[in-house]
């Protein structure tokens, strides 16, 4: 562990090629509470059989994690929690855990390139003010049909581009975040919802794809304001009961929201949506424009317009 006494600090340290194998608690620890802890550097190393693979909390900043190997953790492959901040955890691989990347109030966070799977709970998690976040080419696959892909709440600038998420009940789930963008995102195999925004505002998903999920809404706003849906492309999804879903859903008050320019192609068609984008009773002063739709993709219409004041064309 790193952890300095009481009113010190540890800085400058680099740990290479070593291996944490088998502890009950974690298997590298860098602990701000009682000091400053900056300029840390784990490269190379090997972590198996831990509770979580690696830990960093309270007062600790620029830390770098790259090329690390953590495998069959009982909860995080990767955990932040308290407040640190300014940290790359990059080019590495997890397998095998509860969570495999998860912070909780954490700051200026840069997630790439690594591979994340077989996990139970979610992919990657952020949460509880967290913010100034990058998730950026990552992949993304688990067997476990509960688990959730990428997951936020509270969160504040989060960033999720080049991603591609495979297996589980939710893709990229948000939870009253605002200023989330989802970009060129790869999304397949969902059970349930591929993405969901539930009180999110002033975010995005374009130039995504969401690709042969068995599920309810493929993309699901709930209570969400002034959030942009835009070319996107759905292929080859069908739902769980037929006639009954649809490929976009806004309801709940959604308000604001644009819908534009996005494109679904034929489904299975023994399972079709009943509606390529529905905005229920409640919806209001969202504009849904140049979509295309395909006819073979639904069962009842193209679009449904439940609420007041929406622009649609």
């Amino acid at each position: 562990d790193l952890e300095p006494n009481t009113g010190s600090s540890v800085k400058n340290v680099e740990v290479f090629n070593c291996e944490f194998s088998n502890n009950l608690g974690r298997g590298f620890d860098i602990v701000g509470l009682t000091g400053n802890i900056s300029y840390v550097t784990l490269d190379s190393c090997r972590f198996s059989n831990n509770n979580s693979g690696i830990a960093v909390s309270h007062n600790a900043n620029n830390i770098t994690i790259t090329n690390v190997d953590i495998k069959k953790s009982v909860n995080y492959g990767f955990t932040m929690a308290g407040g640190p901040k300014d940290i790359k955890f990059q080019n590495s691989k997890i397998d095998s855990c509860l969570t495999g990347v998860r912070g909780r109030a954490v700051e200026n966070i840069h997630i790439e390139g690594n591979e994340i799977k077989n996990y139970s709970a979610e992919g990657i998690y952020f949460y509880e003010g967290s913010k100034s976040i990058k998730v950026l080419n990552n992949t993304l696959q688990t067997n476990v049909a509960a688990a959730w892909g990428i997951r936020s709440g509270t969160s504040n600038s989060f960033q999720i581009t080049d991603c591609k998420i495979r297996g589980g009940q939710v893709g990229i789930s948000s939870g009253y975040d605002e200023y989330l963008s989802i970009t060129r995102a790869k999304v397949s195999n969902i059970s349930e919802y591929p993405v969901k925004f539930f009180q999110t505002k002033n975010s995005s998903l374009v130039d995504s794809s969401i690709d042969t999920c068995v599920s309810k809404h493929a993309v699901l706003l709930q209570y969400a304001n002034f959030n942009v849906i835009s070319n996107n492309i759905f292929r080859g999804n069908s739902f769980v009961t037929n006639n009954t879903y649809s490929y976009i859903l806004l309801e709940s008050t959604s308000n604001n929201n644009q819908c534009n320019a996005n494109t679904i192609l034929p489904s299975v068609l023994s399972s079709k949506s009943q509606y390529g984008i529905w905005l229920k009773s409640g919806t209001h002063t969202n504009v849904i424009s140049l979509n295309t739709i395909d006819a073979s993709a639904y069962a009842t219409a193209a679009i449904l317009n439940q609420g007041t004041g929406n622009t649609v064309y």
